[in-house]
């Protein structure tokens, strides 16, 4: 098969050759190429690779293979092949992380040490200026995709570039998410007629061929070249319909008919072994008694050797062949590379083998389990999947079929792949007799459906199959009800929480286990505070405050879960101490297991205090590694994490970022009933609002959030800071008597949560809003200032001193509303939240002195974080470590924060760190 010449593509070879000299000039990027079988993705790649080479680049190249898409980091082992002295030259952890991801040592990665291991090789590579090819990315594992995309994305001050091409597949387009990508459009009939005439096409002859093959260059060629001379000249009829329009693979297989059995077999080897190694394929084609001078096939345009290699002229050529093989030939060809394969390759020999049986075969069962569980412990859990699935597909114990596929779907879950769990999952829960089994099936399902489909779906489900199996199984009935009330929770509804807690509880004594009820009391205590029965919520969360580190260190099953449940009553109770401890103890437990989503939602909730406590360049860290771990995943608690950052980006003035994240998060939340995403993101446009200064806009989020407490019942002041702002605004827009409704309620809230230090400030802020008595409104802002200070919430205390400032100076206490207007633009400033610093600003005049700016409002938010990292004392290489980010890229920013802050060491940065990371004494 002759492949098409470049024609067209302009822009996108333009963009090609930019990131090319990029990489001479010493810097990198990535690009990827999306487009459908046969759009030119791979003749944009031979571009590149021509380009770079005649630029002096080194170039790798990495195809995927249908046939080794399930087997754990193949991908990455083709990589690191292609340059084994840059492994060599990686420092001695990097090297054991990726040698033990590739299951070559001993060491195990966890949570993200691979990707910082692959990143580490990838931008190594650099040290030669270097061009990465990933083509027919669809097809490279997704253990692979995922770190190679990692690293693909930190690239910018290396040299090192990536290109790849993938077909339009949604789960790939989601792990590519943040790369720069072009999608090739068919060609339009100018170009395919400057194409089609390179093999003797007529101009109208070609207009026919672009329109029935839609524009697909790879189509139009092979529809043309099936055409006679004469047909293609214009010089006779063209047949009715043209032959194989449209569809490529079945042109490329067309070529395998009229061949000998032999070298259909030969053929058939080749396509089925992915290695392209030479010694493979002779040793398979022996087994099968063929000579290895079969692959040279006369006349045969698809297969060649080439410097001692098996190419194929085209990646769909592979294909083509494989979907023309009957049954029983692919299951052969199979069967002769398993043997030809070095047999330490356990995973490709399990899976040939697989491939190669047609009923039971617990041998082949047995290996494929091995390699299940040693993909799981490298992390690649999605190889594990198949890995476990082809496992019990192969096993003839109805047992250790079930165990297999049970442990199929866990993997898959691991993943966070919730709609492909429950496509895999519920057929065989509803076709699962047995009451046991269906019911640790459902427990899976239960949680993937109330991230697919919405907690209430997913609550109702796990609670019904508690139901289900109660009569034999209460301990389970249990486990299934805390599940269903943690989804409860994401639907902020706080009877049901607490309800189905209870019922956990009531199982699980009758089936005299002591762990449950300890998970369950955490649910019920959340619940319970969401109710505004705070003695009773801490009557339950007390014992558990000093149990929760205890069962994190013992890795007892379900503590990380309830350990989260728990810190989170305590943010809301003010326990900030003892919040911080335990969430700090959780993430160490989960970066010791490997469990990244659970140190992600610990951070997440550390962030919150940070926010709370003003700390906000940690909490940009914070959110910064939390996106990072959540990098190329589209589930909600995604939109939950950028949430934080749009918070932010609200506060500091930068409304126009925040607002699109937010009502993106807003209309999913609204879709699927995730009520929690609902009200944050309604705080969100609230503060962007407010921060636009467009006090009709905040007020009409702020009574969709009090909307909201009304609906689910929630009578919690601490959960989102909001009641304060609202009242204001109803005040400020002269609707008094909803003004004094809102702050009724707050008060009756405020009573029931005892002794809750912001709902007495946001009380006390109301009734300041409330009265046109100046000293009575600084009275009652004095009162507010202390509980904000005494709880140690630096942004609420500065907006108090901006009220509490604007009525000293209406009651003519000017030098007190100086001193008050003055800190507050301190605080301000302190944390960039620049539109309240302009408007302290404001009030105290054109002679106020200047306030010292932060190091938030003097970088970018990835130089904050750098320079947050290299201020504390690390080194640029743990800065890096740290961050995620190539060495090279710290120290880009290293240089442009130095110059920005007008400093020359480590030891000023330091300094001015220090006074960044805390408020000082509020």
């Amino acid at each position: 098969m002759t492949l098409p010449p470049i024609v067209g593509r302009g822009p996108e070879r333009d963009a090609i050759d930019r990131l090319v000299q990029h990489v001479r000039d010493g810097s990198g990027g990535t690009l990827a190429l999306i487009g459908e079988a046969g759009a030119g993705k791979s003749t944009l790649l031979r571009h590149a690779t021509t380009v770079a080479e005649g630029g002096g680049l080194r170039v790798l190249r990495v195809t995927g293979v249908e046939v080794e898409s399930d087997l754990a980091f193949a991908g990455l082992a083709t990589l690191v092949s292609q340059a084994p002295q840059v492994l060599a030259d990686l420092d001695d952890e990097a090297r054991a992380m990726l040698r033990g991801a590739l299951g070559r040592g001993d060491r195990t990665p966890k949570g993200l040490e691979v990707h910082l291991a692959a990143l580490a090789f990838v931008t190594a590579l650099g040290a030669v200026p270097s061009l990465v090819l990933l083509d027919d990315a669809q097809w490279i594992d997704p253990a692979s995709l995922a770190v190679l995309a990692f690293a693909a994305r930190r690239l910018d001050h290396d040299a090192v570039a990536v290109v790849l091409a993938t077909r339009p597949v949604a789960g790939v387009e989601i792990t590519l998410g943040g790369i720069a990508a072009v999608r090739l459009k068919p060609l339009p009939l100018s170009h395919a007629t400057d194409l089609l005439a390179a093999y003797g096409t007529d101009a109208e002859v070609a207009a026919v061929v672009w329109r029935a093959t839609a524009g697909n260059p790879l189509a139009m060629v092979e529809v043309a070249q099936s055409l006679s001379p004469e047909q293609r000249a214009g010089d006779e009829a063209l047949p009715e319909p043209l032959p194989l329009a449209g569809s490529v693979r079945q042109a490329l297989a067309a070529t395998l008919v009229g061949l000998d059995d032999a070298t259909r077999r030969a053929v058939a080897i080749a396509a089925v072994d992915a290695s392209g190694d030479l010694a493979v394929v002779a040793r398979a084609l022996r087994h099968a008694g063929l000579p290895t001078e079969q692959l040279a096939l006369p006349g045969v345009d698809l297969v060649g050797v080439v410097d001692g290699e098996v190419c194929w002229q085209h990646p769909l050529a592979r294909a083509a062949v494989l979907d023309a093989l009957a049954p029983e030939d692919l299951r052969a060809a199979h069967r002769h590379v398993a043997a030809g394969l070095d047999p330490a390759d356990a995973g490709r020999v399990a899976f040939h083998l697989a491939a190669a049986i047609e009923g039971p075969d617990d041998d082949v069962a047995d290996q494929l389990e091995q390699v299940a569980r040693e993909a799981q412990l490298r992390g690649a859990n999605s190889a594990a999947a198949e890995a476990w699935t082809a496992s019990a597909r192969a096993s003839s114990d109805d047992e250790a079929r079930f165990e297999r596929l049970h442990a199929a779907l866990t993997a898959q879950w691991a993943l966070g792949d919730s709609h492909g769990t429950v496509a895999r999952a519920l057929p065989l829960v509803e076709t699962t007799a047995d009451p046991h089994r269906r019911s640790r099936l459902a427990l899976i399902v239960g949680q993937a459906i109330t991230w697919a489909s919405g907690p209430i779906t997913g609550a109702l489900y796990l609670s019904n199959e508690a139901d289900l199996v109660a009569p034999v199984d209460p301990l389970q009935a249990g486990l299934l009800e805390v599940y269903a009330s943690n989804a409860h929770t994401l639907a902020n509804d706080p009877a049901a929480v607490v309800a189905s807690a209870k019922k956990a509880s009531a199982w699980a004594e009758e089936a005299g286990d002591v762990g449950l009820p300890v998970m369950a009391a955490a649910m019920e205590s959340l619940g319970r505070f969401m109710l505004g029965e705070a003695g009773e919520a801490r009557q339950l969360l007390e014992p558990l405050t000093e149990l929760c580190p205890v069962l994190l260190d013992a890795e007892v099953d379900g503590a990380a879960a309830m350990s989260q449940v728990v810190a989170f009553s305590q943010i809301v109770d003010e326990q900030w101490s003892n919040a911080d401890e335990l969430l700090r103890s959780l993430i160490s437990t989960a970066r010791r297991t490997g469990f990244a989503g659970m140190e992600a939602y610990a951070h997440d909730q550390l962030g919150e205090l940070d926010w709370r406590r003003g700390r906000w360049a940690d909490c940009a860290s914070r959110v910064a590694y939390m996106l990072t771990i959540g990098e190329g995943t589209d589930q909600p608690v995604i939109h939950q994490f950028r949430l934080r950052q749009a918070r932010l980006d609200a506060a500091r003035g930068r409304t126009a970022a925040a607002r699109p994240v937010a009502e993106t998060a807003l209309a999913l939340g609204q879709d699927l009933g995730f009520a929690s995403l609902v009200v944050w993101s309604r705080e969100v446009l609230a503060l962007a609002a407010m921060a636009d200064g467009d006090t009709a806009e905040a007020l009409r989020h702020h009574q969709a959030l009090a909307a909201a407490w009304d609906d689910r019942d929630l009578h919690l002041p601490g959960m989102i800071w909001w009641q304060a702002a609202y009242i204001e605004e109803l005040a400020a827009l002269d609707r008094r008597a909803e003004a004094e409704d809102a702050l009724d309620r707050l008060r009756i809230d405020h009573k029931r949560a005892g002794s809750n230090r912001w709902s007495l400030s946001a009380v006390r802020r109301g009734e300041a809003a409330l009265t046109t008595n100046h000293e009575a409104a600084v009275t009652a802002l004095d009162d507010a200032a202390d509980a904000l200070r005494s709880l140690g919430a630096p942004f609420e205390l500065a907006l108090v001193l901006l009220a509490r400032g604007e009525r000293l100076r209406a009651a003519g206490r000017t030098a007190e509303a100086t001193r008050d207007l003055g800190e507050a633009r301190s605080r301000f400033e302190h944390l960039a939240a620049r539109p309240w610093a302009d408007r302290a600003a404001a009030l105290l005049g054109r002679d106020a002195a200047p306030a010292q700016a932060s190091l938030a409002s003097r970088l970018t938010d990835a130089e904050l974080r750098v320079a947050m990292a290299v201020g504390s004392g690390v080194t640029n290489r743990q800065a890096a470590d740290d961050l995620y980010l190539s060495v090279k890229t710290v120290d880009s920013h290293l240089q442009a924060i130095y110059r920005k802050l007008e400093i020359r060491s480590r030891s000023q940065l330091a300094s001015l760190v220090a006074r960044e990371q805390g408020p000082g004494p509020v």
